[in-house]
């Protein structure tokens, strides 16, 4: 049985069913990571880089007061409800 599992994290109904599935069809020892990508739209807002989009850069200021944020900005975002309620289903290590 696998040791080190890997659970992509969205909130999504579909994800929480994949960490019901694991807790429950895997030994107690095997290592889980609850892996969430969370964008920052600060950075994004922030960001000169050749490896944006040409539709992002063109639309880089409408998206950045659309959302609320802008480079000045220094709002922090909080952990996922998910993840929190995810950890309680799976079993802690010791």
């Amino acid at each position: 049985m696998a040791n080190n599992i890997l659970i992509a994290f969205d909130e999504s109904e579909n994800a929480m069913r994949s960490v019901i599935f694991v807790a429950g069809h895997f030994t107690h020892d095997a290592s889980v990571t609850l892996y969430s990508v969370l964008q920052d739209t600060e950075t994004m807002c922030a960001m000169n880089s050749p490896e944006l989009t040409p539709y992002f850069t063109a639309k880089q200021h409408s998206f950045c007061n659309l959302v609320g944020k802008n480079t000045n900005s220094s709002k922090k975002r909080s952990r996922q409800p998910g993840i929190v309620s995810s950890q309680r289903v799976l079993p802690q290590r010791d």
